[in-house]
């Protein structure tokens, strides 16, 4: 993978080295963390109604029932027909808010929002 080559080089590694110990010694996240950072960012900007564009409704559970279940704060995530669109990033996005921890979701702002998330990624891989 390129970014691994191209840490290797930043770092001065040799060539066969694991190069997450040295992304994580940076606090540099790998592709795959990094597209759970922004897809993190994206739906937190959906859910705070701070993004300029609102592609869709994110809803809650308790929108949709009165009923006090131990799923009523779970953002809603609606039948897909095909696995394409359950692949999505608005449908994927859903169930990645709803495995964060609950601090996470509890952060008013963007910017603690950002910082808090991307430290919770480093220490999970």
């Amino acid at each position: 993978m390129l970014q691994d080559r191209a840490i290797r080089i930043v770092s001065k590694s040799n060539w066969n080295d694991h190069t997450g110990p040295i992304l994580k010694s940076l606090g540099i996240l790998p592709l795959e963390q990094l597209y759970l950072f922004h897809l993190g960012n994206f739906i937190f900007s959906q859910y705070r109604c701070l993004s300029p564009v609102v592609t869709a409704d994110v809803i809650q559970n308790s929108d949709i029932h009165s009923y006090n279940t131990r799923y009523a704060n779970l953002i809603h995530v609606q039948y897909r027909r095909t696995a394409l669109v359950a692949i999505s990033f608005l449908n994927s996005g859903s169930k990645y808010w709803d495995s964060l921890p609950c601090y996470l979701k509890e952060i008013p702002n963007t910017e603690s929002f950002k910082r808090l998330h991307k430290i919770h990624i480093l220490s999970t891989f």
